[in-house]
């Protein structure tokens, strides 16, 4: 797996998305946060994170994912222990492809294609 530094997720996730796309004010407001983040996926060829883990409570919180190409597969994520909202999004997508509740401190997501995308993740609860 090709985990990719904050500044080369923004600029993937700006270009896959487009400017007017849902989820770019997220791009904005997270290209300046990150946090160290322990991914386990030999799936995924690229891998990214817009966002800071410890920092997920609020509605005003998220981490922003880049999912490169080989996706499809599960991922599984270090994370406050809470429930989470996945959403997966496509380039210039004006709504979600999927949206899948799950469970952390593991969190395991499961996107639903091979091709690339973005993912929104937001925490629900904390347990």
């Amino acid at each position: 797996m090709n985990l990719l530094s904050t500044s080369e997720v923004a600029v993937l996730i700006k270009e896959f998305l487009g400017p007017l796309h849902p989820l770019a004010k997220w791009v904005a407001f997270l290209a300046g946060t990150s946090a160290p983040m322990e991914a386990i996926s030999e799936a995924e060829e690229e891998f990214g994170m817009l966002g800071d883990p410890s920092s997920l409570d609020g509605s005003d919180s998220a981490l922003l994912l880049w999912l490169g190409r080989g996706g499809g597969s599960q991922l599984v994520l270090k994370l406050p222990s809470g429930r989470y909202r996945i959403e997966y999004w496509a380039s210039r997508s004006e709504s979600p492809l999927g949206v899948e509740i799950a469970c952390a401190p593991s969190l395991v997501i499961s996107p639903p294609c091979s091709r690339p995308l973005a993912a929104l993740v937001r925490k629900l609860s904390s347990h």
